[in-house]
């Protein structure tokens, strides 16, 4: 494939960026509510890294086509207070669906979380090419 896939780290100037791609990507109303809660969810919250929220976008040439946010919490586990990290938002623009694109750029780095979580609807696709 002659398009290479760069990943990037998210930064708030590209919030405008971010929101249109919002809504290319998802149907109207979970667009807004992505959009809604994008400040205090990923920009604004006490329990991000020093370094900023952990959010990954991919961009094929200057079109950004893919992101990964994640998102922390304090928890509790067997009595102990610590980090847990979820990744609320993994998206791909309808354009560019089935270019395994976080495959070309590496993936994305794991959390320095103990705990990762999240929820995961599969495509009736992937189920299949998973068996």
């Amino acid at each position: 494939m002659a398009e290479d896939a760069l990943h990037h780290q998210y930064n708030p100037d590209n919030r405008a960026e971010l929101f249109e791609f919002l809504r290319e990507s998802l149907p109207p109303n979970d667009a807004d509510r992505a959009i809604s809660r994008w400040q205090w969810k990923y920009e604004s919250s006490p329990y991000n890294p020093p370094e900023g929220p952990t959010v990954d976008l991919i961009r094929i040439g200057s079109k950004l086509v893919s992101i990964v946010a994640g998102y922390r919490l304090k928890m509790w586990m067997g009595g102990i207070e610590c980090f847990a990290e979820a990744r609320g938002e993994w998206l791909v623009h309808p354009d560019y669906r089935g270019r395994k694109l976080w495959r070309r750029v590496g993936n994305v780095l794991p959390a320095e979380v103990p705990m990762l979580f999240g929820w995961s609807m599969v495509s009736a696709r992937a189920v299949r090419a998973i068996g």
